[in-house]
């Protein structure tokens, strides 16, 4: 199975997944490999967020994940209703805003 095969797996069939044709091998397997930790990262940052509420940074660095992993998952729990943009920001490590999240509500 190539990774290009591998990727399929995840998204519409009839969609190209990868609609850039000159993308590396390495690039397909590292969104496999990353896509495939999507899940434990994301509990991850439900568990953070139980404690406090964070900002994608301060869950990179309490977590020891990148925030280039970070961010998409937090994107998808947002996307799923599970957290919230609260309207506290706090900076950066350069200075820049950024969102504080929260976990949503449950009914």
């Amino acid at each position: 199975m190539t990774p290009r095969d591998q990727i399929s797996m995840f998204g519409d069939p009839d969609e190209d997944p990868c609609p850039r044709k000159d993308v590396q091998d390495t690039s397909l397997e590292a969104y496999a490999e990353a896509r495939a930790r999507m899940p434990f990262i994301e509990q991850k940052i439900l568990d953070c967020l139980e404690r406090h509420w964070m900002t994608c940074t301060e869950i990179s660095q309490e977590t020891g994940h990148i925030l280039l992993n970070i961010a998409p998952a937090m994107t998808h729990l947002k996307d799923a209703g599970l957290v919230v943009k609260t309207d506290d920001r706090r900076p950066t490590i350069h200075g820049k805003p950024s969102i504080v999240w929260r976990l949503a509500r449950r009914a």
